[in-house]
């Protein structure tokens, strides 16, 4: 069993296994990405999240930029 299915099942896992910390690395850039986006570019944010989330509602998602 890998360290990423033992922490998908909930039990004790190593943090530091190399598989889970490149795909931290890569979620990392993907939100950094995200938060660079200028507020107009809506249609780069839903792909970002889909990205992320793997779905999102297909409902106008009002994004916020509060900073």
């Amino acid at each position: 069993m890998t360290e990423k299915e033992k922490m998908l099942a909930g039990e004790i896992y190593s943090a530091v296994d190399p598989q889970l910390i490149e795909e931290l690395t890569e979620v990392k850039e993907i939100i950094h990405d995200y938060n660079l986006l200028r507020p107009s570019e809506k249609l780069k944010a839903r792909e970002i999240l889909k990205k992320l989330l793997g779905h999102i509602a297909d409902d106008e998602i009002l994004l916020s930029y509060a900073r």
